[in-house]
């Protein structure tokens, strides 16, 4: 948001329970009345405020975690170290901090070319190291390089590690664009801001994600249902593949899906009473729209281009494609 879009402290109605739990978790610094400021109209939406709320309800930053001590003041207490680094420069000669286990690949490259703040720290400890709080992280710690995306819920950032100046392999709060349903809810999102915007220009870009459901979101689901009874009654297709069932998470390489037919979908809707059972079946699935022409390649394959970004730094921001 721009400077004016930011409301004013007290503008609005009291804090809500997301505010306040902001107020307690965002770490202190010489402008973190501002940082506050913009992080609380950052977090207005919908979308934000559970997002925010996810990651609170998944921090687990008293648990011990990989043989570091935890200090809520490190970053304070280093303060005057980290103002002698560049917040946008990659301090080159700094330490990197992996929990790669020793003799994993990553973990070697790494040793290869820069110095390991933690040698001894790792996802491969026994449980006795993992909890020994040995000691803090280094200062001189350049860049964090873990393999567990959620370690940002075991270090309070800003508090406990990724002072400023500091870099760190993941971004918070990717797993909303990463999982099949989250991704779908998120763009379903964004596109009812579209079009309650008026922006018309901008809809007929919109339909390059088929129709999608959450079953196991209970509206979303009988959502799905009442289309698919509209498809009967209009006459539509019932032979061939019309939908596509996934399962929501944690499933790759194409398992947990399944084609369906006419006897599936009956099945289906069997399963779901034709809508009303949402909300009470077990396992997280998603159902969507069957794209049954798709371009293939060398004899019928499927391919997808996998583009990537490298967003370099947020503040100015800095993204290389």
């Amino acid at each position: 948001p721009t400077q004016a879009e930011i409301p004013e402290p007290g503008a609005n109605d009291p804090s809500s329970p997301i505010e306040t739990q902001i107020e307690e978790t965002l770490p202190v610094h010489e402008n973190s009345s501002e940082s506050r400021r913009v992080l609380k109209a950052i977090v207005k939406s919908p979308v934000n405020d559970r997002v925010w709320a996810d990651m609170i309800k998944q921090s687990q930053w008293t648990r011990k975690h990989n043989g570091i001590r935890k200090d809520d003041s490190y970053c304070d207490k280093f303060a005057n170290h980290f103002a002698e680094v560049d917040p946008v420069v990659f301090y080159r000669k700094g330490l990197i901090y992996s929990e790669y286990k020793t003799k994993n690949l990553v973990r070697l490259v790494i040793k290869s070319k820069y110095e390991d703040a933690h040698p001894e720290s790792s996802i491969g400890m026994s449980h006795s190291e993992a909890v020994s709080e040995r000691e803090e992280f280094n200062p001189d710690i350049s860049l964090f390089v873990t393999k567990d995306p959620d370690f940002h819920h075991y270090f309070k950032i800003g508090e406990q590690f990724l002072c400023p100046g500091q870099r760190y392999n993941h971004i918070p709060g990717h797993m909303e664009l990463i999982r099949k349903d989250w991704t779908s809810r998120n763009l379903k999102s964004y596109f009812k801001k579209i079009e309650e915007s008026g922006r018309t220009e901008c809809m007929k870009e919109l339909n390059f994600y088929p129709a999608s459901y959450n079953l196991d979101d209970k509206e979303d689901c009988q959502l799905f249902f009442k289309e698919y009874e509209r498809m009967i009654a209009s006459g539509g297709s019932q032979t061939g593949i019309t939908w596509i069932k996934k399962v929501s998470h944690h499933s790759h390489n194409a398992a947990g899906i399944t084609l369906m037919d006419k006897a599936l979908m009956n099945e289906l809707a069997i399963e779901y009473r034709n809508g009303f059972k949402c909300g009470s079946q077990p396992g997280a699935f998603q159902i969507q729209q069957y794209i049954g022409n798709p371009l293939l390649i060398n004899n019928g394959h499927k391919f997808d281009f996998r583009v990537y970004m490298l967003i370099a730094n947020i503040n100015p921001l800095m993204v290389l494609y």
